[in-house]
């Protein structure tokens, strides 16, 4: 079986919408130009908020969102298609791991995976103008603390909703995740969309 979006607003969706199906399915790139050069100071909370735009309740019902989604980095220069690897260190703080230091012994991903009380990405609903609406909250105050703090690489974000995926440049083994295949789509507003706009919310203090 194979998705056809020809026609469809997932195959050229407005620059205000994103559309994400579970795997095998879609993904969104998101880019945060105004951390590039971001000041240290003391980060006490940076998290993702991303929102679902509300259309028909009837559908939005029957037509289920993920369960959970994901983000990861893009691999700065790499060919077609391109390398991904795990976000630094929020995916499982009680779990030790460096995308960037790989030996014998020592993970590139948290053993046990992610810890979803921690890192979110899990569906959640709340009450909105219009109706209920799903959303989802990603927890990466340590990857941006790190990154003010290094003055680090700003990486372009995959966010997605697998239930499956593998980093090659480390190991052919897929890495399981909590998402049934195919199952799940949602229709999200971007950083640009008027009432449900996506959004990086960092609260700090000045050093």
């Amino acid at each position: 079986m194979q998705r056809n979006r020809a026609g469809s607003p997932a195959g050229a969706p407005p620059s205000t919408e994103i559309y994400l199906q579970a795997q095998p399915g879609t993904y969104a790139s998101l880019v945060f130009p105004g951390l590039t050069g971001y000041s240290n100071r003391i980060v006490h909370r940076a998290e993702l908020l991303i929102e679902q735009i509300p259309e028909n309740p009837y559908y939005d019902t029957a037509f289920s969102a993920p369960n959970f989604l994901y983000m990861d980095l893009k691999v700065p220069g790499s060919a077609t298609p391109a390398l991904y690897k795990p976000i630094y260190l929020d995916l499982n703080t009680n779990a030790a791991y460096d995308p960037d230091f790989i030996k014998a012994g020592y993970s590139f991903y948290p053993t046990g995976g992610v810890d979803f009380v921690y890192f979110g990405g899990y569906l959640r609903r709340k009450s909105a103008p219009g109706g209920d609406v799903n959303y989802y909250n990603l927890n990466i105050t340590r990857y941006i603390q790190q990154l003010v703090t290094n003055q680090g690489t700003n990486y372009e974000m995959r966010l997605m909703a697998p239930f499956s995926f593998h980093y090659p440049q480390y190991s052919l083994e897929y890495i399981n995740y909590n998402n049934s295949p195919a199952y799940g789509r949602i229709k999200l507003g971007s950083g640009t969309h008027p009432l449900h706009p996506m959004r990086l919310r960092i609260i700090y203090s000045k050093l």
